[in-house]
C-alpha cells in the first residue's frame, strides 16, 4: 500500500497561511503610513509653534528693554521730584506709559507660557508617534522575510505586531424680616432716556487643545496682540451711566422728597448726607431696611456681569463679604458722577460680594485716568503714583460687589407705590 507524500499534503495549508500573513502585512503597511502622516503633521505643527515662540521672545525682549529704559527715567524723575521739580502733566504721562508697558509685558509672558505648554504637549505626542512608526517599520521588515519564505515554497515563521496610536463694613441696619433668598435671575435692560447703552464684549483667552485633530487657530504672530485687545474690550469702568442691570431708571429725585416718601428717620438722613463728604477709596454706600443709597460709584461692566468696584486695604474684601451676608434684596438709589440734581432709582437688586482676579491690568488707559481724577477730587492729598504702586505691589486690593436685577415688575410696583415715577 502506497503512502501519500507529506510535503504534497501540507502545501494547501502553507498557501492559506501565506495569504493570511500577506493580508496582515498589508494592514500593517497601511497603519505605518497613517502613523507616519500623523508624525509629519505633528512635526510641522511643532515647527510652527517654535516660530511663534521665537516671535514672542523677541516681543518680550523689546518690552524688557522698554521697561528698563522707563525705570531709568522713573528713577531720574523721582530724583528731580525730591529736588523740587514738579511737572504734574509730564509726570503722570510718563508714569502711565511705564505702567502700561509693565502690564503689556505681563500679558506677553502669560501668552508665552501657554505656547510653551502647547509645544511640550506636541513634543510628547510626536515622540509617541515616532515610537509607533518604528514598530511599524520593524513589522514591514519582518514581512519581507515572510515573503521570501513564500517564494521558496516553505513556511519561515510568524510575526505578530500591535500598533498603538497615541491618544473674592460700614455699620448698617438691615431688616432681617425683609430679607429674601436671592434667585439666579438677572434682567440686563437699558432705559435709553438717560445715558445710552453700555457695551461689553465676550472674554476670550488663548489656550491649547489636547486632541490631535482639533487644534487652536494661530494665524499670524500677532495673535497674542489680538487676544490682549479682546481682553481689554471685555471690561470697562462706567462713571456717569447707570448699571446695565438696572431694569428701570427713575430720576432725578430730590433727597427731601425721598426722605418723606420712604419715611427716613433723622439718623438715616444724616448718614446718607455724609456720603458726599466721605473721603477714602471705598464704595460710598448706606443700606437701611430694604433699600440702599450709593453715591458716585465706580461701576465695572464685565462679560455678563456688573460690579461696584473699589481698590482698598487687603482686609476690605473679607469685611464686605461678611456685611453682604446680612443683606436681603435692596431697592437701589444711585447718584452718578457728573449729576447734581438728585438720586436715581434703578430697581430691585441683590448685592453680593464677588471674588475675582484684579481687572486693573485690562482696564483702558482712559478709564484709569478718569478714575484717578475722580479719586483726587475726593481725596485732595492723594498721590496717584503711590496709588498705582500700591495696587501693583498688593498693598491695595480690588473689592467688588456684584449687582443682580431681581425683576422689572417688582421695581415698577415699588416706584408706583412710593411715587417715584420720575422721568428725566
Amino acid at each position: 500500500m502506497a503512502l501519500a507524500d507529506p510535503d504534497t499534503a501540507s502545501f494547501p495549508d502553507l498557501e492559506s497561511l501565506q495569504h493570511e500573513l500577506s493580508s496582515l502585512m498589508s494592514g500593517l503597511g497601511r497603519t505605518h503610513e497613517k502613523i507616519a502622516a500623523v508624525a509629519r503633521e505633528a512635526d510641522r505643527r511643532n515647527a510652527e509653534l517654535r516660530e511663534k515662540i521665537i516671535d514672542l521672545e523677541s516681543m518680550n525682549l523689546a518690552r524688557a528693554l522698554e521697561v528698563q529704559e522707563l525705570q531709568m527715567v522713573n528713577a531720574e524723575l523721582y530724583k528731580q521730584w525730591e529736588e523740587g521739580w514738579h511737572p504734574p502733566e509730564a509726570w503722570d504721562r510718563l508714569v502711565e506709559e511705564r505702567d502700561q508697558a509693565l502690564e503689556d509685558l505681563e500679558k506677553v509672558r502669560q501668552v508665552g507660557q501657554e505656547l510653551l505648554a502647547t509645544v511640550r504637549e506636541y513634543e510628547a505626542r510626536a515622540k509617541q508617534c515616532t515610537c509607533a512608526a518604528a514598530r511599524a517599520t520593524k513589522a514591514s521588515s519582518d514581512s519581507s522575510t515572510v515573503r521570501a519564505g513564500r517564494d521558496n515554497g516553505r513556511f519561515v515563521g510568524r510575526q505578530q505586531q500591535t500598533a498603538v496610536v497615541p491618544e473674592e463694613g460700614p455699620a448698617t441696619h438691615p431688616h432681617p424680616s425683609r430679607a429674601t433668598t436671592p434667585t439666579p435671575s438677572a434682567l440686563a435692560r437699558w432705559n435709553q432716556n438717560d445715558s445710552g447703552s453700555a457695551t461689553s464684549g465676550s472674554s476670550q483667552s488663548l489656550g491649547s487643545n489636547g486632541s490631535m485633530s482639533t487644534q487652536s487657530s494661530w494665524d499670524t504672530p500677532s495673535s497674542a496682540s489680538r487676544a490682549i485687545a479682546k481682553a481689554n474690550q471685555a471690561w470697562s469702568l462706567e462713571f456717569t451711566k447707570r448699571p446695565s442691570t438696572a431694569p428701570i431708571n427713575r430720576g432725578p429725585i430730590p433727597f427731601d422728597y425721598l426722605a418723606d416718601q420712604l419715611m427716613l428717620n433723622e439718623e438715616t438722613q444724616r448718614a446718607v448726607a455724609e456720603l458726599e463728604h466721605t473721603r477714602g477709596y471705598e464704595t460710598r454706600i448706606h443700606a437701611e431696611s430694604d433699600f440702599a443709597f450709593i453715591y458716585q460709584p465706580f461701576i465695572l461692566e464685565g462679560p455678563g456681569a456688573t460690579y461696584l468696584v473699589e481698590w482698598s486695604t487687603p482686609d476690605r474684601p473679607e469685611r464686605l463679604a461678611k456685611w453682604t451676608r446680612t443683606l436681603g434684596d435692596l431697592h437701589l438709589f444711585i447718584w452718578p458722577y457728573e449729576r447734581n440734581r438728585g438720586w436715581y432709582y434703578i430697581g430691585l437688586h441683590s448685592v453680593a460680594h464677588a471674588e475675582m482676579e484684579s481687572r486693573w491690568p485690562v482696564l483702558e488707559r482712559n478709564d484709569k485716568r478718569q478714575l484717578l481724577d475722580y479719586l483726587r477730587k475726593r481725596n485732595p492729598d492723594m498721590n496717584s503714583v503711590q496709588f498705582r504702586n500700591d495696587i501693583r505691589e498688593g498693598r491695595r486690593v480690588q473689592a467688588c460687589l456684584r449687582l443682580e436685577s431681581k425683576g422689572l415688575m417688582e421695581s415698577e410696583d415699588f416706584a408706583k407705590e412710593y411715587g417715584l415715577m420720575f422721568d428725566e
